[in-house]
Parts: C-alpha cells; sequence; structure tokens
C-alpha cells in the first residue's frame, strides 16, 4: 500500500455519503498495467487498485490528506463491518483490525 507522505496529528472523524464507495490500494484511478496488473492481486475489480468497497453511512477515521491536481484524496481506515460483501483479498485475522486505503473526499462528511 502506498503510504500517505505525513499522517495528521489525531484521526479525524468522517462518514461516507454513497453506497459502495471505492477504497483503493493507491491515491490514483489510473488502470493498472503491464506487470503491475499481473502482479497486484488485492484487487476486487481486475486491472484496478479497488481493495474493498465502503457502505453508505460508514463510520471512517481520516490519517491524512493528499491533494493532487484537481482531487482531494483521503488516507483512511474504516472497520471490516462497514465493507460490502465478505470476500476481500485482505485479510481480517486479528481482532480489532482495521483496513487502511484511499479514497476521494467527493462523498465524505467530516465531523
Amino acid at each position: 500500500m502506498l503510504s500517505p507522505p505525513f499522517y495528521s496529528k489525531q484521526r479525524e472523524p468522517a462518514v461516507i455519503n454513497t453506497n459502495n464507495y471505492n477504497l483503493r490500494f493507491s491515491p490514483n484511478t489510473d488502470l493498472l498495467k503491464g506487470a503491475e496488473k499481473e502482479t497486484f492481486t488485492f484487487g476486487i475489480t481486475e486491472g484496478t487498485n479497488i481493495i474493498a468497497q465502503i457502505k453508505m453511512g460508514s463510520k471512517i477515521n481520516i490519517l491524512s490528506e493528499l491533494i493532487q491536481r484537481d482531487r482531494s484524496w483521503l488516507f483512511i481506515e474504516v472497520d471490516p463491518t462497514f465493507l460490502v460483501g465478505k470476500d476481500h483479498p485482505v485479510s481480517f485475522d486479528f481482532k480489532d483490525q482495521q483496513l487502511r486505503g484511499w479514497i476521494s473526499s467527493k462523498y465524505v462528511t467530516r465531523k
């Protein structure tokens, strides 16, 4: 996972305002190509960096923010109970484990 260049001093609570919101491995929407596409095994949709989808109304914690061109990306953590479906490419074998990844700030309400 691509970690942010810095972390906020405190987690910022927020809520997701749309259903099936894509949680990504990296802060971009480009399709994977070449060797990157062949070796990336954590995606739920082939050729993308999407590792899970988040339910509408889910509570998340914002850990960092990155502004790239015309988009603001949030590095977040989310409880697995807020993910769509049961089969995910990331294991949740540890008690209280949170999934971290990147989302666009477009459908997020900060508390």
